[in-house]
Formats: structure tokens, C-alpha cells, sequence
């Protein structure tokens, strides 16, 4: 009896260990399409978004996302990520 606890014991923690450590990413185009929306309606004009395709959600990460409006104007945003947590994140113009 004891010889099958163990295993499974081994088991849970293996699952248990990978949820812990599992590398967890902001959703891309979610991302693009959030900040695309904000930006417009802060500045008024709407932009064609781009971010990098692997945001790490950790704490004070910052990535960069490019993007032309629609004016033809090149523009830079940073994300930064706020809270691990919940993965928050605010973004800035650079």
C-alpha cells in the first residue's frame, strides 16, 4: 500500500512544483488591443499596435510596443508590469 502513496504523493507534487514555477505571459493581442483602445481615446487617434510576442509577467518587467497611428505618426509604448499577481500593467509613450 505504501509503494502506490508514494508514487502518487511524487505525482501531486511534480503538478503542485510546475503550477508554481510556470512561466506566465500577458496575452499579446490582448495587450495590443487594450492599450490600442486607451490610446485612442486618450490621444484621439486610433494606432495599429504591434508588442513583443513574449511578455513575461514579472514584477517591473517592462517591454516595448510599437505601433504607426492613424496620422502615419511612429510611436513607442512601454508596458510595465505593476503586479504579478493579477498580471497589471500600466503603459507610457517613450
Amino acid at each position: 500500500m505504501a509503494g502506490i502513496v508514494v508514487p502518487a504523493v511524487l505525482l501531486l507534487v511534480a503538478v503542485v512544483l510546475a503550477r508554481v514555477f510556470a512561466d506566465t505571459v500577458l496575452d499579446t493581442g490582448r495587450v495590443e488591443d487594450d492599450v490600442a483602445a486607451q490610446f485612442e481615446e486618450i490621444e484621439g487617434v486610433a494606432i495599429d499596435l504591434t508588442c513583443d510576442d513574449e511578455m513575461q509577467v514579472e514584477q517591473g518587467a517592462d517591454y516595448e510596443c510599437t505601433g504607426t497611428t492613424a496620422d502615419g505618426e511612429e510611436v513607442t509604448l512601454r508596458i510595465v508590469i505593476t503586479d504579478e499577481t493579477d498580471a497589471s500593467y500600466t503603459w507610457e509613450e517613450v
